[in-house]
């Protein structure tokens, strides 16, 4: 039997755990769950949200999929859990205030048979008021039953597959005298409607910098190289965007400025031309 756990008092927004699959309430040891953690804007726009989420003892974490998230930056990724406890961190710069949306979803396995309770502690909201104006909110806990395995009963099972690489993104360079100490920073969001956005790498002409966040500040401040990140997702598929220094031109993943195109040119055409007319003339 599942039991949802409304508080009296009336907030701005609430968090809302809820079970997807299987349909049915009547949950048996060795099924595998699917439990969604929900955000209630109630139509005032956020832009942060945080947050743990308490995972009974007689449940196993199997997987946590950010894929359908409206979150798009993660800073911390519910998908790199380690105990029963999954510490969630995440912005939507440009807010988000719909009635329901999905922060993310979890695969569960039941263990053992009784009753348990996923909850949430520690959780905040931030508005996107420029501010960073910090709501007052309540959450919902979800309680679920498990009982035994009758003999000859198959397990329930939820695939969560992904083969479908992140969607194409942009990044973008920037140079802010008020950000970074006014160095060139990198910044970009990719989005993955499966299993979400695991790391980036980031290829900065020759150099591989790994597992890196956005915005990036550029290790190679002199632009004389190629630019690429690449996206992984929690499966292992991945989308790369390359940009090119403004100004420059490249040959492979090295790139030169006009002034030093031309040096480059006076060196190897017009210097060899000229010792050779004097050479003739001699």
């Amino acid at each position: 039997v599942s039991m949802l756990f409304f508080a009296n008092v009336i907030f701005a927004a609430d968090f809302l755990i809820t079970k997807e699959l299987p349909k049915t309430n009547d949950i048996k040891v060795g099924d595998e769950v699917l439990v969604n953690v929900n955000f209630l804007a109630e139509g005032v726009n956020y832009n942060t949200f945080e947050g743990v989420l308490t995972i009974p003892p007689n449940f196993e974490i199997i997987n946590a999929v950010t894929g359908n998230s409206f979150v798009t930056i993660w800073l911390e990724d519910p998908a790199n859990f380690i105990t029963n406890t999954i510490d969630f961190s995440g912005i939507t710069p440009s807010g988000y205030n719909k009635e329901t949306g999905l922060l993310f979803s979890l695969v569960v396995k039941a263990k053992t048979p009784g009753s348990g309770l996923f909850s949430l502690k520690d959780i905040a909201v931030y508005k996107n008021d420029g501010l960073g104006t910090k709501e007052n909110i309540s959450n919902k806990s979800l309680s679920l039953a498990i009982r035994e395995n009758t003999e000859g009963e198959e397990p329930y099972r939820i695939s969560v597959k992904d083969t479908t690489p992140p969607e194409e993104f942009k990044i973008e360079l920037l140079k802010d005298p008020n950000l970074f100490e006014g160095k060139h920073t990198l910044v970009w969001s990719a989005v993955d409607k499966g299993s979400g956005i695991a790391s980036y790498d980031i290829f900065e002409g020759h150099n591989v910098f790994k597992h890196v966040m956005s915005p990036y500040v550029l290790e190679n401040q002199r632009l004389n190289g190629k630019i690429k990140v690449v996206a992984y997702d929690h499966e292992g598929n991945t989308r790369e965007s390359t940009i090119i220094p403004p100004g420059k031109s490249c040959v492979g993943d090295t790139c030169f400025g006009i002034v030093e195109i031309g040096i480059g040119v006076f060196i190897l055409v017009i210097l060899p031309f000229i010792i050779w007319r004097k050479r003739k003339k001699s």
